[in-house]
């Protein structure tokens, strides 16, 4: 491995970890009779939106003081696994694609040899 494939393949190894920290999430509004489900951009695994961004995103704005607790656990957020996977199996396609891509291209003698104008001798 060259050193171009080592670093396409670290920044690959990189951009997993990253996808794998900051996924995808997706809010819903858990309704009597109805659900509402709302992408909610990509955030931190381990700080997800809280119930109060979540009825912000839904709502438009802030929960007020009129808000009760039981009204708030309507709203959840969840990580978009499907999204999630997506990325990370496009980044390490791409990654493979590029290592071959920059692979060092072996000849071999019998190339070498026709791409000088020397010939073999035959038996």
């Amino acid at each position: 491995m060259n050193r171009k494939q080592r670093v396409v393949g670290a920044v690959a190894v990189g951009l997993v970890v990253l996808s794998g920290l900051f996924p995808a999430f997706e809010g819903e509004w858990r309704r009597p009779g109805d659900n509402l489900q709302r992408y909610l951009g990509h955030g931190c695994l381990l700080a997800p939106p809280s119930e109060a961004e979540v009825y912000q995103a839904m709502l438009g704005h802030a929960p007020g003081d009129g808000v009760t607790e039981t009204e708030l656990s309507q709203f959840s957020a969840d990580v978009l696994l499907s999204y999630a996977l997506l990325q990370i199996i496009t980044v390490v396609v791409a990654g493979w694609g590029l290592i071959l891509i920059l692979a060092d291209k072996k000849s071999s003698p019998s190339d070498a040899g026709a791409a000088s104008g020397e010939t073999s001798p035959s038996a």
